[in-house]
């Protein structure tokens, strides 16, 4: 004869217990520091980013960058990395970043111009960057 004992509350109140003590250790009424987002695949960027003091970057400039120091290598090196289902898209703010990691003499700069034409039409966050690629190393 065997007797089914159901322990599940057991471990239910443990983890009660350890929550709490938890929860008596944080101080919800003041934030250690500012909230930053966070995607899904771990991406973190600045998301409340004051752009009223970029200058646009026009496309004569944008080819005179990529002919003085071709790194499109390395931004889809990094794109790669963030795109972990390969799905072909990343956010604007993704490849914004990116761009102005590989090239740092254009973080002063807003980079819509260049990177807005290769938007996807359902989700205008998402870039294309195949077709970005494309273009780019035409």
């Amino acid at each position: 004869m065997h007797i089914r004992i159901n322990i599940y509350p057991i471990y239910d109140q443990k983890y009660n217990i350890m929550q709490k003590k938890v929860y008596e250790k944080v101080d919800v009424s003041k934030p250690d520091k500012k909230e930053e987002a966070v995607d899904a695949c771990g991406y973190t960027g600045i998301f409340n980013r004051r752009n009223e003091n970029l200058r646009v970057l026009t496309e004569e400039e944008w080819i005179r960058v990529l002919n003085n120091e071709n790194k499109i290598k390395d931004i889809f090196i990094h794109i790669r990395e963030i795109d972990r289902q390969k799905n072909g898209f990343v956010t604007e703010l993704e490849l914004d970043d990116i761009i102005k990691l590989v090239y740092p003499g254009l973080k002063n700069y807003d980079l819509a111009g260049i990177i807005g034409p290769f938007s996807c039409r359902e989700n205008k966050i998402l870039v294309d960057y195949k077709k970005f690629r494309a273009h780019v190393t035409e």
